[in-house]
């Protein structure tokens, strides 16, 4: 459940309503059902994916579109509610003291949002819904977000100069997972070669890389079972960092 923003105009957000502190015009109510309600909702939605990375709890964690605002909530204003179809519970499994935390940071701008985790739930809610394609898309991506995180992490800390982490930032995720020789801090294997199964790991990335290319730029598709494994060799990529 989310309680509350601290802004110019309180708001207050529920699984099952909205309500507004003060009295709005109709034609404004309206507005703000179809722009701005929805905007709110989906990056809570987003903000409780970075902060769990959890897409399925009582019915799939997605994004919504105006349409299904509008036919499954509950806007209250003036003790009357404009429509009084709730949405499917999405408060089954309570966070945690810390996971509130970082939710409520998230919300109020004063934390980033943790992308690769984000972009990996969005992959398993895509391959849940039968876009296969889409889902492995999105597992790659989310790799090689968490990719140059890390190494620009690592970048920083060697005291590469800024061309230099700009060039890599920039590059393509064939050079940073192909390029460089050790120790070079842009080189995974510099951080990750004595991790277990990297060797494995590594080549599984790479095939991946080579998949979601095809993808994108020939108009190959991944089969249900490919964007399964898919996220598999992501968890297993994930787990070593």
């Amino acid at each position: 459940m989310f309680d509350a923003v601290d802004s110019d105009k309180y708001l207050v957000a529920r699984a099952r309503d909205l309500e507004l502190e003060k009295k709005f015009d109709s034609s404004l109510v309206g507005k703000f059902v179809s722009t701005e309600c929805r905007k709110i909702v989906n990056f809570l939605i987003k903000s409780y994916q970075s902060v769990t990375g959890s897409w399925s709890n009582a019915g799939l964690i997605s994004p919504i579109g105006t349409s299904y605002l509008q036919i499954n909530s509950q806007i209250k204003v003036d003790e009357e509610y404009l429509d009084t179809r709730a949405f499917e519970a999405v408060n089954t499994f309570l966070l945690d003291s810390s996971e509130k935390k970082t939710l409520l940071e998230h919300m109020v701008g004063k934390r980033p949002l943790n992308l690769p985790k984000v972009y990996f739930t969005i992959a398993r809610v895509l391959q849940e819904r039968g876009y296969y394609s889409l889902s492995y898309i999105q597992t790659v991506r989310a790799i090689e977000t968490i990719i140059t995180e890390f190494i620009l992490k690592k970048m920083q800390i060697g005291k590469c100069s800024i061309k230099e982490i700009t060039d890599y930032k920039n590059g393509n995720l064939g050079n940073k997972l192909n390029n460089f020789k050790i120790p070079d801090p842009r080189k995974l294997d510099t951080h990750l070669g004595s991790k277990p199964n990297w060797n494995v790991i590594h080549s599984n990335l790479d095939k991946m890389r080579i998949k979601r290319n095809n993808i994108i730029h020939y108009s190959d598709d991944a089969s249900k079972d490919e964007s399964l494994l898919a996220i598999t060799h992501g968890k297993d990529f994930f787990s070593i960092l």
